[in-house]
């Protein structure tokens, strides 16, 4: 596939550090996997699946986010947000 780059969707309330499925996996698996690999990761916050399902893929839409998540995404694991 020769990926330039790891982004993930995430929804508006998204928070790290926190305990739940979706930080373990960034920390634990997509992370080290970016770092191993020599790629960037990057988040695109606020995704809202589904908002017109009548244009399936093509319905998803925006939220308000708080970035305070990628501040510190940033600020503890800078060498994968460069």
């Amino acid at each position: 596939m020769q990926a330039r780059y790891v982004m993930v969707s995430l929804p508006s309330d998204f928070r790290f550090p926190a305990k739940n499925v979706a930080t373990h996996l960034i920390e634990k698996a997509l992370l080290p996997h970016c770092r191993e690999h020599g790629l960037p990761f990057a988040v695109m916050p606020g995704v809202r699946r589904a908002v017109n399902p009548q244009l399936r893929l093509a319905g998803d839409g925006v939220g308000l986010s708080d970035l305070t998540m990628l501040q510190n995404l940033c600020a503890g694991f800078p060498e994968t947000s460069s």
